[in-house]
């Protein structure tokens, strides 16, 4: 038969259609980089181990690359091979740094001006994007606070100290949000030198509103992630979405959850447990947010349920806590919702 022209097939997947940005393989010389980015983003530990959020995302490939014969065709490189993995990868990137919220502001800003935004220079799009953040700090009096304030500065710094590490630093963040289909990149103008191939686009206008009040701040990037991150995506990526209220349909989530990554031995992270059902809800066109999930299975154990759950730590200064649900909790969920139908 005819010859593949790939010699790899991480080429492949590279190259793939379902690939929004083909820019092709990394140097070997530069792997590294795919390294620093997953400890970056959470995916990897500083030890270069397997995270917890790391561990979901790993379940969620795993789940898709089974939809394929021999796991032929499955794109592990796709950033949008299902909903629950995009959405991954954005609050990855989202709780790894607040400047992704400031250049999609900047970059609407700049385009309703009518102005083009520079990739290098006194005035580019980087360092104002930057400067827009640091400006949101205002004053700062918490420790913690002035630690994030100085790396953001010795960031900005590193922008104007070299014009390649500013390129370096721009280039990669706009590519990832065109892999996430927030904005649109020309190909046709990329190869020309100092220009800007990325804009605009209206999904672009609606993550911008989606983030209307967050910060530079980590505190207002938590709350929004476990209180309003699901319902934002849903306007984000025109999904629509139902909301649930009755509590024993969330516990089903949850449970359902808990059977896909909940440990054989010992206990799982209620957290990483409510985030994936709220993941798996937005795929079935529900709404859950992380922080509904985990209270009410928090509160769960003081309820009829409480046979069916058992928690590690937590206390009334901290919430966290590890949990294993029983296997039978499905079918006793299922039994009295046949009773008495859910209400939404």
């Amino acid at each position: 038969g005819k010859p593949s022209e790939w010699l790899y097939t991480c080429e492949l997947w590279a190259h793939s259609d379902c690939m929004p940005a083909t820019e092709g393989t990394m140097s070997s010389k530069k792997i590294d980089r795919i390294l620093d980015l997953a400890r970056w983003t959470g995916i990897l530990t500083p030890t270069v181990a397997l995270s917890e959020p790391g561990y979901l995302l790993q379940v969620l490939l795993e789940e898709e690359k089974a939809r394929f014969p021999d796991g032929l065709l499955f794109n592990p490189l796709c950033p949008a091979s299902r909903q629950a993995v995009r959405l991954m990868y954005l609050r990855l990137l989202l709780a790894a740094e607040g400047l992704w919220v400031f250049i999609i502001r900047k970059l609407i800003f700049l385009t309703d001006k009518g102005e083009a935004p520079r990739t290098r220079g006194r005035d580019s799009f980087l360092k104002a994007a930057v400067d827009a953040l640091i400006e949101s700090l205002g004053d700062i009096s918490d420790p913690e606070d002035t630690l994030e304030a100085r790396g953001i500065t010795n960031f900005r710094k590193s922008l104007a100290a070299n014009t390649s590490t500013e390129r370096n630093y721009l280039r990669p963040r706009l590519e990832l949000l065109v892999d996430l289909d927030l904005i649109k990149r020309d190909a046709s103008t990329s190869i020309h030198p100092g220009a800007f191939p990325w804009s605009v686009t209206s999904r672009t206008r609606k993550a911008a509103e989606a983030w209307t009040g967050l910060g530079a701040d980590h505190e207002s990037i938590s709350e929004y992630l476990d209180k309003r991150f699901f319902s934002s995506m849903a306007d984000v990526y025109d999904v629509s979405l139902t909301a649930i209220s009755d509590e024993r349909v969330i516990l089903r989530w949850f449970a359902t959850a808990f059977e896909r990554i909940g440990r054989d031995m010992g206990f799982t992270p209620g957290r990483s447990v409510a985030l994936f059902a709220c993941l798996l809800a937005f795929e079935a066109g529900r709404l859950l947010e992380v922080e509904q999930v985990f209270n009410i299975v928090y509160d769960s154990a003081q309820s009829e349920w409480n046979q069916f759950l058992k928690f590690s730590g937590g206390s009334r200064f901290d919430r966290e806590f590890m949990i294993f649900v029983d296997t039978k909790f499905i079918a006793a969920l299922d039994e009295s919702l046949a009773a008495t139908p859910e209400q939404l």
